[in-house]
């Protein structure tokens, strides 16, 4: 079977999704206790958001399959042509949610996915043996495999399928066994006993992902990581569960930290409620074409009290500077926001910071325990002095201010015309506490980039400049699970975003 022929039978098999039946779930029990990642697939809504029954791409669909027959026997095609009146004649269930998990056990990331019927499994994977992409079916331990293009593993009983990829004979032993392990184990042995998963599950997103804890991360940069956590935080007890969505005109991704430690949930709902909500303050003094944008609600107090809680920093920070941090964090309290203002080939990327800053002093403090790189410039005023650039910053007319560009310098305090606040993505920043934008149709405008664009965009690669024309910007906001939410806007705004996907990949290919 040709690749054309392997990317008709997935297409077809999304096709069929919708209308495939489910059956009791209960496969999930083969996914092992100690995964420390797993990621669940919702491929019939997948397959429903990216309208892939529409008259067009029915039309282009048709087309593939005719130019196919001739890449696949009458008998295969035959079969394809069942499983899109019904999915489950793949012996696959769609309507379940396909797993994929990370585990210490296992080099690769297996699959699990739920089987529906056994014997229509078992046509398929021969009809794959006559096409010569899988070997025949063999007997594993309370299990039957293929072997596909001899680097996947692929065995299955009459609930189970289990999908992984290996890369010798060693594995692939090692592989049969933990088959057979998984198969086997009880409730207790699988991660859909944990509290973790159950939450994960509950999410409502198309894509939804759990980090099981961030033990074996920690583990892993222990070195690197000790020391620099707060002392009341374990972040081995720290889970992650997220999910992302394709909605209308965008992407969604939400993720939030989740614990059974009760208290520690509690704690950081804490720290979080301590900072403050943007007031959007210093909107008005940035440029519209602004590039990126970070905006926080800052409570000094209690970013100091953070920072002193750390290891680390109480290990290494004098008396002196000690004083010193603590009347710089307490003068600071409210918005501080920052931005990325210009980029150009000849000079380094212009930026431009404000935050609310309650006494002027600290700033002539820090400037006192700096070198002769620092100039003073005016009251509360200095410039930091380097060969190829200079740095302004200080606090005028109660505006703190921090820049590279001389023209915005020379004009702080005075708002731009037109500012940033009249991006649509801003409105979304109030209410929240900390936001980040990449401005991607802001940055396509600009030269460099558009001479960049002009060199790559050809050849095989023309589609590179239409695709970036389709991104507005990437927003990620913080949430009142102590998370945050991602979102990837697109300039079309009523077409569901997967559906613009499998438009864009279906053009590519000429369909």
């Amino acid at each position: 079977m040709n690749k054309k022929s392997i990317l008709f039978v997935a297409v077809v098999c999304l096709l069929a999704m919708i209308t495939s039946c489910s059956q009791q779930s209960g496969y999930e029990k083969a996914i092992p206790a100690n995964a420390t990642v797993v990621t669940s697939i919702n491929a019939k809504s997948l397959a429903e958001k990216a309208d892939l029954g529409n008259k067009s791409n029915k039309e282009a669909l048709n087309k593939l399959s005719d130019a196919m027959k001739k890449g696949m026997s009458a008998s295969t095609y035959q079969l394809v042509e069942e499983i899109i009146k019904d999915a489950n004649k793949s012996g696959i269930d769609f309507k379940m949610p396909i797993y994929i998990f990370a585990s210490p056990d296992f080099k690769s990331t297996p699959v699990i996915a739920k089987v529906s019927d056994a014997a229509n499994l078992i046509a398929t994977v021969e009809a794959m043996e006559n096409e010569k992409v899988a070997s025949t079916l063999a007997e594993g331990d309370g299990y039957q495999y293929s072997l596909i293009n001899s680097r996947v593993f692929m065995g299955f009983n009459t609930t189970t399928l289990l999908i992984t990829e290996y890369w010798s004979n060693s594995q692939l032993e090692q592989i049969k066994t933990q088959t057979a392990a998984l198969f086997k184990q009880d409730d207790n042995a699988a991660i859909s006993s944990k509290a973790t998963f159950k939450q994960m599950n509950e999410l409502d997103g198309d894509i939804k992902f759990m980090v099981a804890n961030l033990t074996e991360m920690y583990n892993t940069y222990a070195n690197q990581t000790t020391g620099l956590t707060p002392e009341d935080i374990d972040i081995s007890k720290i889970s992650i569960i997220g999910d992302l969505s394709f909605e209308k005109g965008k992407i969604v991704c939400n993720f939030n930290p989740y614990s059974e430690d009760e208290k520690l949930m509690k704690l950081l709902k804490e720290k979080s409620e301590n900072m403050y909500n943007i007031e959007n303050s210093f909107l008005k003094y940035f440029p519209k074409s602004t590039l990126s944008l970070l905006s926080m609600g800052v409570n000094g107090k209690e970013v100091y009290n953070q920072l002193t809680s750390i290891p680390e920093v109480k290990k290494n920070l004098s008396l002196e500077n000690s004083k010193l941090l603590e009347a710089v964090c307490n003068a600071v309290d409210g918005d501080v926001t920052f931005g990325l203002t210009n980029v150009s080939m000849s000079n380094q990327p212009a930026f431009l910071m404000h935050a609310e800053l309650k006494d002027a002093s600290v700033i002539d403090q820090i400037c006192e325990q700096m070198g002769n790189e620092i100039a003073k410039l005016d009251e509360h005023e200095y410039v930091y002095k380097d060969r190829k650039f200079n740095v302004f910053f200080g606090v005028r007319d109660k505006l703190f201010y921090l820049t590279n560009d001389e023209t915005t310098y020379k004009n702080i305090g005075k708002a731009a015309d037109p500012s940033v606040k009249e991006k649509k993505y801003t409105s979304d920043f109030s209410g929240h506490k900390a936001a980040f934008v990449i401005d991607i149709k802001a940055i396509m405008q600009l030269p460099a980039v558009k001479m960049l664009l002009s060199y790559a965009s050809t050849g095989e690669n023309s589609y590179i400049q239409p695709l970036c024309e389709k991104l507005d910007y990437f927003i990620c906001i913080s949430n009142e699970q102590n998370g945050a939410t991602l979102t990837l806007q697109l300039t079309d705004k009523d077409t569901n975003a997967l559906k613009q996907a499998i438009d864009a990949a279906m053009a590519y290919a000429g369909m």
